[in-house]
């Protein structure tokens, strides 16, 4: 389990540019960043940026929770 310590920089270093982006994020969303830039895959044209705020990504993960009946203790 990688635990992330946004005041300390002791965290293991990225393999790849995927790994890099995910400790960028879980950096920026323990320091609190509210609003987050991603881009859409692009599979109809050209990828485009899209923001979404923290409040629509918990949102969302919960409702994910609830449809797949996710209770505290279970392991996805």
């Amino acid at each position: 389990m990688l635990v992330f310590n946004p005041h300390n920089a002791n965290y293991p270093e990225p393999i790849n540019s995927f790994q890099k982006e995910v400790f960028d994020f879980c950096q920026q969303w323990k320091l609190g960043k509210t609003e987050f830039l991603f881009h859409t895959s692009g599979s109809t044209g050209k990828p485009k940026p899209i923001y979404l705020s923290r409040l629509s990504m918990i949102e969302s993960a919960n409702m994910t929770k609830d449809w797949l009946n996710l209770q505290e203790g279970d392991h996805v």
